[in-house]
């Protein structure tokens, strides 16, 4: 058997759980940010309900920037939010702090919809993977 063989197994063994260790990091964040129980899976549609749960539909632009500021959301180094008056929205992308050995790393985006009054209409969450 070639010598480069047990290298390239050792390398790709490597690569594999770093990959897993940056998306079960990101889980983590979620998870903490949110309040999700550890038996819930971490999927949009169901960190989409856990923000509903916490951030209720029609709630104040004002009001929306307090919760989210009081789970730490764009507050601390593992998330940001940006506010995009012009269209009436709020963008907070979560899980973006990494290390240098994720080699892959899942980010969330959740993007918070007002109408005209400043009420929250539509909440959306998508998630992205990336390589570092």
């Amino acid at each position: 058997m070639p010598k480069w063989i047990p290298i390239l197994a050792l390398l790709l063994a490597v690569c594999f759980i770093t990959t897993v260790g940056g998306v079960v990091s990101t889980d983590k964040e979620i998870r903490r940010y949110l309040g999700i129980q550890d038996y819930v899976g971490i999927v949009p549609e169901h960190v989409k309900a856990a923000v509903i749960e916490y951030i209720p539909i029609g709630s104040s632009e004002r009001q929306v920037q307090r919760a989210l500021a009081a789970k730490s959301i764009g507050v601390d180094n593992g998330s940001v939010c940006e506010a995009n008056g012009d269209r009436g929205e709020l963008t907070c992308q979560l899980g973006i702090h990494h290390h240098f050995w994720e080699l892959l790393r899942e980010t969330y985006t959740i993007s918070f919809a007002f109408d005209a009054s400043g009420a929250l209409r539509k909440v959306s969450v998508r998630s992205a993977l990336s390589w570092v």
